[in-house]
């Protein structure tokens, strides 16, 4: 059964230094207002985490780009969140991990799809020397001590069952773990990329053991050990099943993205529900710079109860903006 959210994600900027074909562009849907100071991330943090929210992830954009990242880190670690983290494509990670390290952040989450160079250029669409940056930027955090990093590996239509083999010798090496997604691709395709269509090429290879767990989302993740020790992290549920707010039965967008159930907060300052269809959302901007919190509380409570059934009818066309 699905839960309400208690996973907050923040954007902090647009840009990326990447371009990867699949991208869903979580920084960059939304207005070309001025970004939210670091001081406006932690007070709309602040209330998330007032209003019960306990998972929260700093995002992008590439959220490395932005010059204050590090003084952001330093704010939201102070926060308490019992799961906070930071995902990015690693290609500046070299450069910024130690202080990073120094500013609290806790865990990493670190986007690597492909070892071979001319796939890596090909998946991002940039110069293929950018890979041996994210490896370097890999092995620096481990070097310096980060411990729990996870790789993000998503599967798509340009990657090969030699990319995967090699990643899971790469995090094997390494003691890390490797998060396996797929892209969801258009329906008009003749082959979905699914995750029981993963699984079974996990099996293929040779899996040792595997425990099925629940997130606080109600989401269930395979916990896999292969059997060359390599530790994987493979969903059971295809999010594009399932119809978590009460809007989404008149939504006309094709797919849902990978991790539809966090609540956003862009990097101008609004809340999405969804980042599939952002015709749902809410405009906190103003209530951030006024450090209102009871707006954003009452907001928040808005966009949870889009997910309970005795709102359904009160909110059958999704929150008024």
């Amino acid at each position: 059964m699905l839960k309400s959210s208690q996973y907050f994600r923040v954007s902090v900027n647009r840009d990326c230094n990447l371009d990867c074909y699949f991208c869903h562009k979580e920084g960059t849907k939304i207005g070309k207002k001025a970004l939210l100071s670091p001081a406006d991330i932690e007070f709309a943090s602040i209330v998330a985490r007032d209003a019960g929210f306990d998972k929260l992830k700093i995002t992008g954009g590439e959220p490395l780009m932005r010059q204050d990242i590090v003084e952001i880190v330093e704010l939201l670690e102070r926060l308490g969140y019992p799961d906070f983290s930071l995902v990015t494509n690693g290609v500046l990670l070299e450069e910024k991990i130690e202080a990073l390290q120094k500013a609290g952040m806790p865990r990493l989450n670190i986007t690597l799809n492909s070892l071979d160079p001319e796939r890596f250029a090909s998946i991002c669409r940039m110069d293929s020397s950018l890979l041996k940056k994210v490896v370097q930027g890999i092995d620096r955090a481990i070097d310096i001590g980060f411990g729990n990093i996870k790789i993000n590996f998503v599967f798509s239509e340009m990657t090969d069952e030699s990319d995967l083999k090699d990643l899971l010798e790469f995090v094997r090496e390494r003691r890390l773990t490797l998060v396996v997604l797929p892209v969801i691709e258009q329906e008009s395709q003749d082959q979905q990329i699914t995750l029981e269509f993963l699984h079974a090429r996990l099996k293929s290879i040779g899996v040792l053991s595997e425990n099925i767990t629940t997130d606080n989302e109600g989401i269930r993740r395979r916990e896999i050990v292969m059997q060359d020790g390599a530790n994987v992290l493979l969903r059971v549920d295809e999010l594009n099943r399932y119809k978590p707010f009460t809007f989404c039965s008149s939504c006309d967008t094709t797919e849902c993205r990978e991790g539809i159930f966090p609540i956003r907060l862009s990097a101008e300052g609004h809340l999405l529900p969804c980042m599939s269809n952002i015709d749902h959302r809410y405009d906190i901007r103003q209530a951030i710079k006024d450090r209102n919190p009871e707006i954003i509380h009452e907001m928040l409570g808005e966009i949870r109860a889009l997910t309970t059934s005795d709102n359904k009818r009160r909110c059958a066309n999704g929150p008024k903006i």
